[in-house]
């Protein structure tokens, strides 16, 4: 049946305004510009759409119906066996245009964890759609029912982390890379059930006890400097008062950078928040662009000591659990580290390229960091470089879920498929 004039002009607002969510984010891609882009008036606009928010939420069903769509065209013979190499076109395919963002509804997500609770859950609607969809695909395979929704966990989990490094490094084995790890998935699949006990998903009772009292006393070394918004955090007074303030307003900037975005924290805004002078300013950073890439210092200083400690455990397997303890800790706090980061990097890039380099660097950092685990725990090994990408994939794809579902039980999936990797980094994978 044809669409009518207004349900055409309705579908074209929400396909160009989708684009420019993906492109720009909800936040900075306003309503003026959605109109330019679809030529009609703010008349028209608000015939079809009562806000923006109404808008956003056609968005996100509209890119739910468009990954469901292409995880039905990846299973299209009903079975696995051609789903692995299709999989990386689903999520995280070579970007064509400027609008490609890697996975839109991730991109959203996180950008609505800190400022629109209703959007938000529409998002993890979606995602949980999708997830839902590919496990029942996996179950027509011939895989378990539970053992089905791991794996689907386990895929979205290496999209986003791999569609978020993609975008960041621009790098395209990002795509070979997330391929490989699905297909990994799908030779697993033959062996079961077997395979699905072969790598633990958890330690011994003793030793997992022991690996959380180590877990407990890295993140209390930190939870000083840390809060649900920043890893920066102004506490207390010293007797330097230029100091003072200037650990103000880092603090400051860190919070709005991720509820506003790097062009919507506007430099009065921050000095505002923490009670600053404007003037003062340029006596503490010399611009904007330059207090931007300490706040980005602090988190790279962060990871490299966190994980400096997780990985001076004895065992790959106790330093994963370390690690999810860890975050788990966070987590329990309201402290996710990932989404600032990976919003930020979403708008950066393409803009500001001094500070997308930045975050690639600390990308490339936290692999180094897992590269040279996977060196020493498993001495011998010839792909540590794949394996650790594939690594922070998991652990950025997985906190992006949990930022989006705000479901603990995500970690314990996280440390499920190190784990698997670290059983992974003593065959051919």
């Amino acid at each position: 049946m044809a669409l009518t004039r207004g349900e055409r002009t309705r579908a074209a607002v929400i396909r160009h305004a989708a684009r420019l969510f993906r492109a720009k984010g909800y936040r900075c891609a306003s309503i003026s510009a959605i109109l330019t882009a679809t030529a009609i008036s703010k008349g028209a606009f608000y015939y079809h759409f009562k806000s923006k928010r109404e808008l956003g939420s056609a968005a996100v069903e509209y890119y739910r119906a468009r990954m469901s769509a292409s995880i039905l065209r990846a299973f299209e013979n009903g079975a696995w066996k051609t789903a692995p190499d299709r999989m990386p076109a689903v999520f995280a395919n070579r970007p064509q245009s400027p609008l490609y963002h890697g996975l839109p509804l991730a991109r959203l997500g996180i950008e609505f964890a800190g400022t629109e609770t209703a959007l938000l859950d529409e998002v993890a609607c979606a995602m949980h759609a999708g997830e839902n969809l590919v496990a029942r695909k996996l179950e027509q395979s011939g895989l378990p029912p539970k053992e089905s929704h791991t794996r689907a966990g386990s895929i979205f989990a290496y999209a986003c982390g791999h569609a978020w490094r993609l975008l960041i490094t621009n790098d395209l084995c990002c795509s070979a890379r997330l391929e490989s790890d699905v297909a990994l998935i799908g030779r697993l699949l033959k062996a079961l059930p077997a395979s699905s006990s072969n790598a633990p998903s958890s330690l011994p009772p003793h030793l997992e006890a022991k690996a959380m009292i180590k877990a407990i006393e890295i993140a209390e070394k930190r939870l000083d400097i840390v809060d649900a918004r920043s890893i920066i955090q102004f506490v207390g007074k010293s007797q330097d008062s230029y100091f003072d303030n200037r650990r103000r307003i880092l603090t400051a900037a860190a919070v709005r950078f991720w509820q506003r975005g790097y062009k919507g924290a506007g430099v009065s805004g921050i000095l505002s928040q923490c009670g600053i002078p404007k003037g003062s300013f340029h006596y503490y950073f010399e611009s904007k662009k330059g207090l931007a890439l300490d706040v980005f210092g602090a988190y790279e200083r962060f990871y490299r000591s966190l994980l400096s400690d997780v990985f001076a455990a004895e065992s790959w397997q106790e330093a994963v659990a370390i690690f999810c303890g860890v975050l788990k800790i966070f987590a329990e706090k309201r402290i996710v580290f990932v989404p600032p980061l990976v919003g930020l990097g979403m708008e950066l890039v393409g803009t500001e390229p001094d500070l997308a380099r930045k975050l690639s660097g600390i990308l490339s950092g936290a692999e180094k960091s897992f590269r040279r685990a996977f060196d020493n725990f498993f001495p011998g090994t010839n792909h540590s470089d794949r394996l650790a990408a594939s690594a922070v994939a998991l652990w950025k794809g997985h906190l992006t879920r949990l930022a989006i579902y705000r479901d603990d039980g995500v970690l314990k999936q996280l440390q499920a498929d190190l784990f698997a990797l670290g059983e992974c980094s003593q065959m051919s994978c």
